[in-house]
């Protein structure tokens, strides 16, 4: 269990003194001056002899006991989210939440926690719910935004998520072009895959309007322009990608190759493909320009290429590459097929796309970091390092 319990001990004090400082003020003033609650007693006995689960029953018995101890439920809410119990933080809360007798700042305060607890539980409805109702509290304003944009990108609910992004920018001062740009590229995506083509398109001008140097605008831009017959538009659009952010090389890479060939260039498809390559050395670059040179100069060039390449950039992934050709070129037995297949499969496990912000890696190229939640932070280049060097 991450959650250490030894601090706990404070708790009852704590609430044991504000307990024994009431009695100042009841008819019992006497028996609370001479000592703590026998439950509190107990409590504490369970917690120094390492017995946090019957502590925590026993802080849990307090609260019934008294229902005016509101710090304690709340502090007890808290606990049982962190230890993973929903459904009895939610209550806890909630129960605070409804209370006719408790202030304004507590009530405010369960609120809040309540909020957490369904986020942490995954129930979004709810959440927002609770979200929307503390922003109409200037003083939670702010904070419930980042959490309606937080459930919102989650989600995937982009029109909202840029609704909201846009009220930060407002009231906080805060720029969000490059997450705002990001949303109405993903709202392009779904048009461009339903077909839509008008759509994609106002999606991607008000992108590139929000943040005219973002490289993911431009590489839809060029989808777009490709699934419309404007090739010269696209094949420019490729070439800015390759010259000004070569660290998404692969995006497009094969593509624009494609397009020269077919356009009987194939000479130039083939510079284009070793220019890149010399210029950007890594697997994901080299992976498309070994398969272009297996299929249009033949599997025998394709190996010398990558023979020569395991010669001054040896990876993982550009051994697999070669034992993939040997085995296309020669006859081989079924134990080596088998080891082969088996290294194929370690290549590229053991090589990862890498976010440059947290270190969060993942099997497949995003644009959005699940880690830190950062955008444009993951190269669609992987790495084979466990560690990188972090962005302070």
């Amino acid at each position: 269990m991450d959650f250490e319990f030894w601090y706990l001990v404070l708790i009852p004090l704590f609430f044991g003194a504000g307990w024994w400082a009431r009695g100042f003020e009841t008819r019992d003033k006497k028996n609370n001056e001479e000592a703590l609650p026998e439950a509190y007693t107990r409590a504490v006995k369970l917690l120094t002899v390492d017995d946090p689960e019957r502590g925590l029953e026993a802080l849990v018995d307090v609260a019934r006991q008294d229902p005016d101890l509101v710090d304690l439920q709340q502090v007890l809410g808290t606990l049982f989210r962190r230890r993973g119990e929903f459904e009895k933080a939610i209550r806890l809360h909630r129960h605070l939440c409804e209370r006719p007798d408790v202030d304004e700042e507590t009530r405010r305060t369960a609120l809040k926690s309540l909020g957490d607890d369904y986020l942490r539980a995954g129930l979004f409805d709810r959440a927002e719910n609770v979200y929307r109702a503390l922003s109409k509290d200037p003083t939670e304003y702010l904070s419930a935004l980042k959490a309606l944009l937080g459930i919102y990108v989650t989600e995937h609910d982009w029109t909202q998520a840029i609704d909201v992004s846009r009220q930060l920018e407002v009231q906080a001062g805060e720029d969000c072009s490059r997450e705002i740009a990001h949303y109405y590229c993903e709202l392009a995506d779904g048009a461009l895959k339903a077909k839509d083509f008008p759509l994609a398109a106002h999606y991607l001008e008000r992108a590139q309007n929000k943040n005219p140097k973002s490289v993911r605008v431009l590489v839809s831009q060029a989808n777009l322009w490709a699934l419309t017959g404007q090739m010269d538009k696209a094949k420019s659009a490729w070439q800015r990608v390759l010259t000004d952010f070569p660290q998404y090389s692969p995006l497009v890479l094969g593509r624009l190759a494609d397009a020269l060939r077919d356009e009987g260039d194939e000479a130039g498809a083939l510079a284009l493909l070793r220019e890149t390559m010399d210029a950007v050395p890594k697997p994901d670059v080299i992976l498309p320009v070994v398969e272009r040179v297996a299929a249009w100069e033949g599997e025998d060039k394709a190996m010398a290429l990558v023979e020569g390449l395991l010669q001054t950039h040896p990876t993982l992934l550009t051994f697999s590459m070669l034992t993939k050709l040997r085995r296309n070129l020669e006859s081989t037995t079924d134990e080596a097929r088998l080891l082969d297949d088996l290294l194929q499969r370690y290549a590229k496990k053991s090589a990862r796309f890498q976010c440059t912000q947290c270190g969060f890696t993942g099997s497949g190229f995003t644009w959005h970091c699940l880690g830190c939640g950062g955008w444009d932070t993951i190269p669609a280049l992987r790495s084979s390092k466990s560690a990188v060097k972090r962005t302070p």
